[in-house]
Parts: structure tokens; C-alpha cells; sequence
């Protein structure tokens, strides 16, 4: 069994509405009794996917910074192409929420890897033509973003439908893995092969993988019944933030992660200037600092996914934030790759505990109607001072230079430590407009 908020006015409805027991096989695509202790075929499946999508994605995006190293030299020229990797995704993110409760998930999912692929394949062929400039990169990172505001809302409300609630952490640990799989062998790789081949193969491959990923989904049973709606989309947008905005908790949560998510941005821009001005490495040694962070990523999800259960998510989160920030301190002052690739692996190792705990609160508590707009509200703030992060990151690395840049990230992240500690009242906010009738 489990509850369900009803109100007259909808799931976001004011205080006066009601509990109801439901029956968990009421719930769509509910996992049979089989999948409860493990993960069922048709969650392999969309991790099967998602991982050949994640490798074309590291390929062309280390194709693309080399080129913009290559053309430009500039740190202000690589912080507008990650501010423009951020920016379309944090406009049309929560449109992307309402679209993914209303249309089939799995369907959402495919139509951004086919786009992503589809500008990918164009990229490659004006690399090969001799013919790219640096716009062309611009329009190639915002189309994807763009794709990701409705893929990453799609992704995590489907989950869920997938799996029984006692192995959320365990699923979203692995769903998580796809990334850190496909980002600790594919920066490296991506490195060798654009330094040896060129960026226009890599590229080329890139747009591939995300073409293959959606015919492999296209063949999963992976499924999620959207739920009928007679309300326009603002009408369902403004359920979404009105649900939100009556729990403190997810908000205070979200704005957590926008901290972190300002570090991750400042980090982008400056590590491959590091890399090539202070350890002398180029993109090879970038690329290495990005898979040891996914080598740690992978042995916490390793742990993360042999647990049955685990407690007191709201204090893993916590404790993942206060790692990310004192360990990007210390990763702005490494003297060399040597000394900096064991900070980056002690940095990937918190980025699984604190987004599967997180996911796994959103989706043992959000009704699963409101599921993508809840997932976009958090895409949406998380991401509202990334753009922001990425251009400053560049200004500031010119006038002061990356390591204090970096130093001043992490040291700017501690509040959310605090902020994430909110998450305890997740059990007890979730009742509360019951509890006022």
C-alpha cells in the first residue's frame, strides 16, 4: 500500500486535501516481485543505453574544447562555450518537466539522443571539410542542451516505474554509473584519439553512439504511462511550482546542488588550462583528471549498489557537498598531475553518494505525475548560476589566474552544506497539507 495526496484542485492543491491508500500495483508499471530485491531487465536496458549516450557525449566534448584551445586560446572563449551548454537547458527545463508528464517517457528519451546525434554527425562533417569555426561549436553545445532538458527530467521520473522503492539508491547508483563508466575511459580515450586522429573522428563517433543508444531503447520494455491532463501547460506548470514551493525541503535541497553545480562549472573552464599551463599535459592530462574523477565515481557506486538499504540520506548528502568543496581547495593547489588525480578521484567519489541519495528522496516522496516538473524545478535552479559560474570562471582566470579561481569555487560551496541538512524533514513535509485540514 501506499499513500497518495488528493485534492479538488490538483496534486499541487492548497491545504483542505486528503490521503488516500492506494494499492502499490495501481502504480504504473509497477515491478514485479522478482525485481524487488535486484534490478529487472528492462532498467538494464535503459542503463545499457544511456552508458552508449554518455560516451558519445565525452568524445565531442573533448573534440570541442580542443578546438576552441586550437582556434582561440582564450579562457573567456572556453567559458561561453560551457555557459552555452548550460543556458538553453536552464530556459526550456521546466517546459521539458510538464512535456515529460504528459507524453510516454521512453519516447522523450529517444527523440533527444537522435537530435543530439543528428548535430553531432553535421559537426563532424564541417571538421572534415576544413570548413568548422568556433560558432559552429556554439550552436552544436547549446542544440544539446537543449535535448538535456528533456532527457535528464525523462530519465529520472522513469525510474521509479522500473524498480521497487527499497532499491532506489541501488538504481539510481547505477543508472548513475552509465556516466561515470562511459566518462572514466572516454575523456582519456578522447584525448588520444583527437591529439592522433583529429576532432573530426571523434566527433564523428560522438554523433554515432547517440544513434545507437536510441535504437537500443527503441527495443526496451522500458515504460512509464504518461497521465491524462485537461489543463493546459502553464495550468501544469504552475501545479508543479506551487507543489514545490510548499516544501521547504526540496527547495532548500535544490539550492544546495546549485552550489555544487558552481563548482563543477568553474572546475570545467579552468582544468584544462591548468592541465596545460601548470602540470605541462595538454588535453591528454585534462582528460586524465576527468577519468580519475570517474574511477572514484564507479567505486562508490560499486558500494552504493551491494547496500540493500541506506539511512539518512540527508547527511550523506551533506557530507558529499563539504568533500566536494575542501577537495577542490586542495585540487586548485596540486603542484602536479600526479599529486592532482588522487583529488580528483577522492572528488568523484561523493558525486554518486550525494545524487543517489538525493534522487532517491525526490523519488520516494514526489507523486509520480508531478515527477519531471519536480526533476526540472531541481535541473532548472540547480543550474541557474552555472552559465553565470562559466563566464566568471573565465574572467576571473585571466585577471587572477585558474588555481585561485578554482580555490574561491570550493571555498563558495560550504553553505550548501548546511542547506542540504533540510532533506530530514522530506517524511514529514509530504503530509503536511493533510495535516492542516
Amino acid at each position: 500500500m501506499r499513500l497518495r495526496f488528493l485534492s479538488g484542485k490538483g496534486a499541487a492543491g492548497p491545504p483542505g486535501g486528503r490521503l488516500q491508500l492506494e494499492p502499490a500495483e495501481a502504480a504504473p508499471s509497477a515491478p514485479s516481485a522478482s525485481s524487488r530485491t535486484w534490478l529487472p531487465p528492462s532498467f538494464i536496458r535503459l542503463w545499457a543505453a544511456q552508458t552508449i549516450s554518455m560516451f558519445g557525449e565525452n568524445f565531442s566534448g573533448i573534440a570541442q574544447a580542443f578546438i576552441i584551445l586550437k582556434m582561440t586560446g582564450s579562457p573567456t572563449s572556453m567559458g561561453l562555450s560551457m555557459a552555452l551548454g548550460t543556458l538553453p537547458r536552464l530556459l526550456a527545463s521546466l517546459f521539458g518537466g510538464v512535456v515529460v508528464d504528459r507524453l510516454e517517457r521512453k519516447r522523450v528519451l529517444m527523440v533527444a539522443d537522435i537530435v543530439s546525434g543528428c548535430v553531432d554527425l553535421v559537426l563532424a562533417a564541417v571538421i572534415m571539410a576544413g570548413r568548422v569555426q568556433v560558432w559552429h561549436i556554439y550552436v552544436v553545445i547549446a542544440t544539446r542542451s537543449l535535448a538535456r532538458a528533456f532527457y535528464d527530467p525523462a530519465l529520472n521520473s522513469l525510474i521509479p516505474a522500473l524498480v521497487d522503492r527499497k532499491v532506489l539508491v541501488r538504481a539510481n547508483a547505477t543508472q548513475q554509473s552509465a556516466l561515470h563508466i562511459a566518462a572514466a575511459a572516454g575523456p582519456a580515450l578522447a584525448g588520444v584519439m583527437v591529439e592522433s586522429a583529429g576532432a573530426g573522428p571523434a566527433v564523428l563517433l560522438a554523433g554515432l553512439t547517440f544513434l545507437v543508444s536510441s535504437l537500443l531503447l527503441a527495443t526496451t520494455r522500458a515504460s512509464s504511462r504518461p497521465t491524462p491532463s485537461n489543463k493546459s501547460a502553464w495550468q501544469d506548470l504552475r501545479a508543479g511550482l506551487v507543489y514545490v514551493r510548499q516544501r521547504k525541503w526540496i527547495l532548500s535541497l535544490t539550492v544546495a546542488f546549485t552550489f555544487v553545480n558552481m563548482v563543477t562549472a568553474v572546475r570545467m573552464v579552468v582544468m584544462p588550462f591548468i592541465s596545460r599551463d601548470i602540470y605541462g599535459r595538454g588535453m591528454i592530462g585534462y582528460g586524465l583528471t576527468l577519468s580519475a574523477g570517474s574511477a572514484g565515481s564507479l567505486a562508490a557506486i560499486i558500494v552504493l549498489a551491494a547496500l540493500k538499504r541506506l539511512s539518512h540520506k540527508h547527511r550523506m548528502v551533506s557530507l558529499s557537498i563539504a568533500v566536494i568543496a575542501l577537495s577542490t581547495v586542495g585540487l586548485a593547489f596540486c603542484p602536479s598531475l600526479e599529486w592532482a588525480l588522487p583529488v580528483c578521484f577522492v572528488v568523484g567519489l561523493t558525486g554518486p553518494v550525494m545524487g543517489s541519495c538525493a534522487n532517491a528522496l525526490y523519488q520516494e516522496f514526489v507523486p509520480s505525475e508531478l515527477m519531471g516538473r519536480v526533476f526540472a524545478f531541481r535541473a532548472t535552479l540547480a543550474m541557474a548560476l552555472m552559465p553565470l559560474a562559466n563566464v566568471a570562471a573565465g574572467y576571473a582566470s585571466n585577471r587572477v589566474g585558474p588555481v585561485f579561481t578554482l580555490a574561491a569555487a570550493g571555498l563558495l560551496s560550504l553553505p550548501g552544506v548546511v542547506l542540504s541538512l533540510d532533506a530530514r524533514h522530506a517524511g514529514s513535509e509530504v503530509l503536511a497539507p493533510a495535516q492542516q485540514s
